[in-house]
């Protein structure tokens, strides 16, 4: 299944190039199981994304670190469950987009619609917030 994780891998690092998403997110580094960004303005934070070796049977891990807080998929308080690799990165641009009170950018939407609504649900920007200011 490397091949579904390379393919994902692939789309995300192609939104990365997208000028909207250049603003916010720049490509730090990959490994076989990793991608790594940094969130702009430098030195604001960073997101990990994580395919397990079990992937796609197991679901993707996704962190976002701004300063010395840290929001990530398996907090008690954080209900998101990315199936995939791609629901990882949107989960992060989410998470961001709330910490900075803006949208999140369409062409990151466009990835899995539906679960970028269910983010809206399950994280409110306040939400967002309280997490980030109770750690």
């Amino acid at each position: 299944m490397a091949e579904r994780r390379n393919a994902e891998y692939d789309l995300i690092v192609n939104c990365l190039n997208l000028p909207i998403v250049q603003m916010w997110f720049r490509f730090h580094s990959r490994n076989e199981n990793y991608l790594y960004l940094d969130i702009l303005p430098i030195p604001r934070g960073h997101v990990t994304l994580f395919a397990p070796p079990a992937y796609p049977d197991t679901n993707a891990i996704w962190s976002v670190m701004i300063g010395d807080k840290r929001i990530c998929h398996r907090q008690f308080q954080c209900p998101v469950q990315a199936k995939s690799m791609l629901q990882a990165f949107i989960s992060c641009t989410y998470v961001v987009s709330r910490h900075l009170n803006i949208e999140m950018p369409q062409d990151v939407v466009k990835i899995d619609p539906l679960f970028a609504q269910k983010l809206h649900a399950l994280l409110p920007g306040d939400y967002v917030h309280r997490l980030l200011t109770v750690m």
